[in-house]
């Protein structure tokens, strides 16, 4: 427990810095767009290919290969039922795509490697990147498809829009060439070689990965005061969207886990408390600008995704605690 009060401290401080640097006026929105692409395109790539080449020899990256298909399997059943209680939430046929994909994909990137770090230690990253891995197929594949149905919605019913929609082409396109997914290959295809990188381009790594952490906490800081009060108000489809992240997530994780165990599937205990933690982080901050290429309602997707960082802040602790 007292690991969760340091880890949840450090990150108010790094909000409250992001926040503050915001309203002094230092801080413009190039460049938090700066920080995002650099943060998610450069510096999570780097710290994920240092440390798959530096703490992973072959075998260990064998012995990952049979916990991959549990959080996959899981966030497939998490949407079909995250669909099926937006229409008992009766959410607008136009909300049901990005509410579905805010109540699936966490927030990997900017909240779940930092945090994971902050409380396990490099140790964690295995069980963060197969939760990435999984997250990102769901994103790009059903994911997009329930943004355009979203679109075709919001179309019909003459709200005006771009109405975008991205061939199975794109898809494929957008989860090969994400920055961080490319990185998770080259680490693992070196670190299955038993191959070490010179000792130079190996330190720039270093330097460039630490700056994940510090950077992800500022950006997400920034963001926050750039919404004003009123509008981080949950509406009720956005506490529907809570429901399924802080709670049937984590909870059908920690089910999967024990069926997986029961079925013969090796996995030790930080591994599964990190499967867990990372089902329970907040909405992924890409829904808000996916809802926006795709013509959805990104308004929703931003209050949502903005109150689900503070809720967050609460549940965090409490999770923790119950793992022990």
């Amino acid at each position: 427990m007292i690991k969760a009060v340091e880890a949840i401290f450090t990150m108010l401080l790094l909000f409250g810095a992001g926040a503050f640097l915001y309203k002094l006026g230092w801080v413009s929105a190039p460049v938090m767009e700066f920080i995002s692409r650099f943060v998610v395109k450069f510096s999570v790539p780097c710290m994920m290919v240092w440390n798959l080449t530096n703490m992973f020899t072959h075998d260990e990256l064998v012995g990952m290969l049979p916990i991959i298909p549990l959080p996959l399997l899981m966030l497939f059943l998490l949407y079909a039922l995250s669909w099926g209680f937006a229409i008992l939430c009766k959410v607008p046929r136009c909300r049901r795509g990005v509410f579905t994909l805010m109540s699936v994909v966490s927030n990997t990137l900017f909240i779940g490697f930092p945090v994971s770090l902050i409380v396990y230690g490099d140790a964690s990253i295995p069980a963060v990147t197969v939760t990435f891995l999984s997250s990102t197929i769901i994103c790009w594949t059903i994911g997009i498809s329930g943004l355009s149905h979203d679109a075709r919605c919001m179309s019909e019913s003459g709200c005006d829009g771009p109405v975008l929609q991205y061939t199975v082409g794109q898809r494929l396109k957008k989860v090969v060439t994400t920055p961080p997914l490319v990185a998770l290959v080259v680490g693992v295809a070196l670190a299955a070689l038993d191959w070490r990188l010179p000792s130079p381009l190996n330190n720039a790594l270093s330097y460039v990965g630490g700056m994940t952490t510090p950077l992800s906490m500022l950006y997400i800081g920034m963001f926050l005061a750039t919404i004003p009060l009123k509008e981080m108000v949950p509406t009720k489809a956005s506490w529907a969207v809570f429901f399924c992240r802080f709670l049937l997530a984590p909870v059908l994780m920690y089910l999967f886990i024990i069926v997986g165990r029961r079925l013969g599937i090796v996995m030790d205990k930080l591994s599964a408390d990190v499967l867990i933690i990372q089902m329970g982080m907040p909405v992924m901050a890409q829904a808000v600008i996916l809802a926006t290429d795709l013509g959805g309602d990104a308004k929703f997707a931003a209050r949502t995704t903005a109150a689900s960082n503070v809720v967050f802040l609460l549940t965090f602790p409490l999770t923790l605690f119950l793992l022990g």
